[in-house]
């Protein structure tokens, strides 16, 4: 079976001003640096020839990168879908006004839904209000087939506040089209981040989801797996396999491809040397993953093995192929 690949994340820079704890941005021991315009140009130039149709740039924060307005330009003039997530939108060397005829969309990192809770865990004082600014002014300004999203992390000091945070920002006057709610494992390319939520609190989580979609209006939905088995039945509809290693995959800045963003370990090859479709259909690490083989015999022989994937592959913290950490506490 042939794979395609639909979705490369790109990370452009590992430099970024806050200091979210489960970031690998916030490392001690990390060299800042940013990729070389050229080679980015040289990365989009292979996805495109490979069938690619959306890059969504990251970071670190990617509005920190140097040369971004030049490389979403160059993006959306080879008919690349161009989306940008950044915890501030405040563009070194351009601005939202200047890079918002390129984009399909632009997401904010959202914390919480106060001030109070989102600065605190950011570790930047007025990095709150200074979001919506900046979401408020590409808000004034994009077209009718541009969205505005934000991308919100399942976390112990915010399983609940999902909802609070989507109706605040509502009530500020804002259009938000979309909630994407990441999970996050307990390292990120090689950052350890112990979070520890229990079953309970992902499933208010999941319940801060339903609201959102019945009673918001607003399309929201946990982005990444968790096995079905332990999800209520009338919660599913909000539950996705995880596509990573299907049709999306993480590139870094010197175009090594990943199946995952969350781990550096699963690097598959690189694209300036190889044609990314090959790497992404040969490679031993990802046929492994796509077989299931690692997974015990109850996920194997399950009805909704196929559409939960057995949950997140790297949830447990070894960064090695096993079964979802919830599935892992049932035995």
């Amino acid at each position: 079976m042939e794979y395609k690949l639909d979705t490369v994340a790109l990370h452009i820079t590992n430099e970024c001003s806050h200091g979210c704890p489960m970031c690998y941005a916030t490392c001690d021991n990390q060299i800042v640096r940013e990729g070389n315009i050229k080679n980015l140009k040289l990365i989009l130039d292979t996805f495109k020839k490979s069938g690619v149709k959306e890059i969504n740039l990251v970071g670190g924060n990617p509005a920190e990168y140097s040369h971004i307005e030049e490389l979403i330009k160059y993006g959306y003039e080879l008919g690349l879908d161009m989306s940008v997530l950044s915890n501030t939108h405040n563009y070194k060397n351009s601005s939202i006004e200047k890079i918002a005829p390129y984009v399909s969309s632009l997401e904010w990192t959202v914390h919480g839904p106060t001030a109070e809770i989102h600065d605190k865990f950011c570790k930047k004082p007025d990095a709150f209000e200074y979001s919506l600014h900046k979401m408020q002014i590409y808000d004034d300004i994009r077209g009718e087939n541009q969205k505005l999203g934000i991308i919100m992390n399942l976390m112990s000091h915010n399983y609940n506040l999902f909802y609070d945070t989507i109706c605040n920002l509502l009530e500020r006057g804002l259009n938000i089209d979309y909630l994407l709610i990441q999970r996050i494992a307990p390292f990120y390319n090689g950052k350890e981040f112990q979070n520890n939520l229990t079953i309970e609190q992902v499933i208010e989580g999941f319940r801060n989801i339903k609201s959102i979609n019945e009673e918001l209006g607003v399309e929201s939905i946990i982005c990444d797996a968790f096995p079905f088995c332990k999800i209520p039945k009338e919660l599913h509809p909000y539950l996705a396999r995880c596509d990573w290693g299907y049709n999306i995959a993480a590139c870094d800045m010197d175009g090594n491809l990943s199946r995952c963003a969350m781990s550096s370990k699963y690097r598959l090859g690189n694209v300036l040397e190889k044609d990314p479709l090959e790497i992404w259909n040969n490679s031993e690490i990802l046929k492994r993953f796509r077989s299931k083989e690692y997974l015990p015999e109850s996920c194997q022989n399950c009805d909704t093995l196929e559409k939960c994937g057995g949950g997140c592959a790297m949830s447990c913290g070894d960064e090695n192929l096993t079964c979802d950490v919830f599935v892992k506490k049932m035995k």
